[in-house]
C-alpha cells in the first residue's frame, strides 16, 4: 500500500471519528453549540484533504 493510500485511509478514519464526535456533541449540547460547529469545520477540512489526495492520485503519477 502506497503512502497516498495510507494517507487517504487515515483521513477517512479521521472523518468518521469527527463525524461521530459531532453527532454526539449535537445530541448532548444541541446543534447550535460552538463545539458542534468546530467539529463541522474540522470535517470540512478533512473532506477537502481527501478530495486533494484523490485528485492527486488520479492526475499525478
Amino acid at each position: 500500500m502506497g503512502s497516498k493510500s495510507l494517507m487517504l485511509s487515515s483521513c477517512l478514519e479521521e472523518l468518521e471519528r469527527l463525524r461521530t464526535k459531532m453527532m454526539e456533541a449535537a445530541k448532548e449540547l444541541g446543534i447550535k453549540d460552538p463545539s458542534v460547529l468546530k467539529y463541522s469545520e474540522q470535517i470540512d477540512e478533512t473532506h477537502n484533504k481527501i478530495l486533494r489526495l484523490e485528485y492527486a492520485a488520479l492526475y499525478t503519477k
